[in-house]
């Protein structure tokens, strides 16, 4: 139900955004996917080790300096909260892209919108995609300049931060995480 209000507001958001002339070859969103599954969990273990020795390490050195300075106890708990966020992001990051994310392919750019509000956009004129294979069998991940030189970890948060040199520039690199891998698609990403 909220996946189809999601696409709902995506689609509305599209049409104002769509220019004059321009036509609509594909559009899409990304298939579930478990988050501990692959070379996610890896990069996923690998985020929460280094938050727990980052923590412990910055949680004794403010003990043994607490002890000199009389540092308050409460900067403890709040570097706690600090990591405990940075090892959620991926959970929420996917959360983020599973539910409220659609790509749309258009004859002229590659569009991606999240919660009906962010829409990243980039032309795709002389702008040749990279797609490499999905964690997903039956997926690919689409690149789009800049990105298509990014590493595989990245390509997740990738999706609603994309590549561009200044807020206002334009963009220099999208993603389209776990699309289906279908004929309709490859024929979209092929026309521009």
């Amino acid at each position: 139900m909220k996946r189809d209000y999601i696409n709902e507001l995506n689609d509305k958001k599209l049409k104002g955004e769509l220019k004059e002339g321009e036509r609509l070859l594909w559009q899409g969103i990304p298939r579930p996917w478990k988050l501990l599954e692959g070379s996610r969990r890896r990069n996923l273990c690998l985020r929460w080790i280094l938050c727990a020795v980052c923590f412990a390490g910055l949680t004794a050195a403010f003990f043994l300096a607490s002890q000199k300075l009389n540092a308050n106890p409460w900067l403890v708990a709040i570097l706690l909260l600090v990591f405990a966020y940075l090892a959620a992001l991926p959970a929420l990051d996917a959360r983020k892209v599973q539910g409220k994310t659609t790509y749309y392919l258009t004859d002229r750019r590659a569009i991606t919108i999240v919660d009906g509000k962010d829409v990243f956009s980039l032309n795709r004129t002389g702008t040749e995609a990279v797609l490499t294979d999905g964690e997903e069998e039956g997926t690919v991940h689409a690149l789009w300049g800049s990105a298509g030189s990014l590493p595989r970890r990245k390509y997740l948060v990738s999706v609603f931060t994309p590549r561009q040199e200044e807020p206002d520039a334009p963009l220099k690199g999208l993603v389209f995480y776990e699309v289906d891998d279908t004929e309709e698609f490859r024929r979209a990403v092929e026309t521009a």
